[in-house]
């Protein structure tokens, strides 16, 4: 979808954005498992963990995001000019 979105020239910064957006949670969120897995156990942090995992990857198929997934219209063909046609 980033390819079908971003124009050509684009596509590298907006790759590189989806990259660092992915990789910016381990580090941001690792003492906040260790406090949990401290106070809770491992269980019950990794069965949160799996349930906050499939809803991220579930909800945006039925959010008002997945509404707007439709591929882009079609560039229309260029218009010939009269003296051109022959």
């Amino acid at each position: 979808m980033i390819f079908e979105r971003l124009p050509a020239r684009m596509v590298g910064r907006g790759m590189s954005m989806v990259g660092a957006l992915a990789r910016i949670g381990a580090p941001v969120a690792a003492p906040g498992v260790g406090v949990a897995i401290g106070l809770f156990g491992v269980s019950p942090v990794l069965a949160a963990g799996a349930a906050l995992y499939l809803a991220a990857v579930c909800l945006p198929a039925f959010g008002r995001a997945a509404r707007g997934l439709e591929r882009p219209p079609e560039p229309p063909e260029a218009v010939q000019r009269p003296d051109q046609l022959a």
